[in-house]
């Protein structure tokens, strides 16, 4: 059950997204939900596929700043509760996904008596919170000031206290979440497989923990 509608029985539920319009819509790998600039109309949940949060510079260079895979999850609902600031980032579709919209209009035009609208906006704090904590461990990288320490850094946020890891993102996704150039991601990758503080096999890492909580 997604946590957004935790607590909510599902006739109420189905009842409340109807009567709100909310829909389901089926978006092709490369499209965007929406655009760095926009203004919000709606949140989202997650059905099926991925989704990406980036930030695209001048430059060129992209920044990932999230990635979702995970059904249920709940995004881009800061910007639709506060509905008059517009994007920073923009959110491209990944994989074949389908996603929930629910219009924004859900915070300030609340229906009567809707307990099933009052159990979401209590739910909301919930995701907001794990949310905030997400960004305070992304903070924590961004802060990091090297690139070794950057790496451990992130490493050890995705093993979680395990000592292997298989990688969600790709040498190339990686280095756009971590905000440095792909080939210094790679060199650095080596020398510390050098320096003994992991191991490399694909995407599988082996971890020296120790050490490495020892070097973030």
């Amino acid at each position: 059950m997604n946590p957004l509608f935790k607590d909510i029985p599902q006739e109420e539920l189905d009842r409340y997204l109807t009567a709100i319009n909310a829909k389901t819509i089926s978006y092709p790998k490369d499209s965007f939900i929406f655009f760095e600039g926009d203004m919000p109309t709606a949140f989202f949940i997650l059905k099926s596929g991925a989704v990406q949060i980036e930030k695209n510079g001048l430059d060129g260079k992209r920044i990932i700043m999230n990635r979702f895979e995970t059904p249920d999850t709940v995004f881009g609902e800061v910007y639709a509760f506060l509905q008059s600031i517009a994007y920073d980032y923009s959110c491209r579709v990944i994989a074949d996904s389908q996603v929930l919209c629910i219009p924004a209009e859900m915070f300030s035009s609340p229906i009567p008596s809707s307990a099933a609208q009052i159990k979401m906006v209590t739910n909301l704090l919930h995701v907001l919170a794990h949310k905030a904590y997400f960004l305070n461990q992304k903070l924590l990288i961004f802060s990091s000031f090297t690139l070794r320490k950057k790496i451990a850094v992130y490493l050890l946020q995705q093993a979680n206290g395990s000592s292997t890891i298989t990688l969600k993102l790709n040498r190339e996704s990686m280095a756009e979440y971590l905000a440095i150039p792909r080939p210094s991601l790679s060199r650095e990758l080596m020398n510390m497989q050098k320096d003994g503080l992991l191991s490399l096999s694909k995407d599988t890492v082996t971890l020296n923990i120790e050490e490495l909580e020892n070097l973030a």
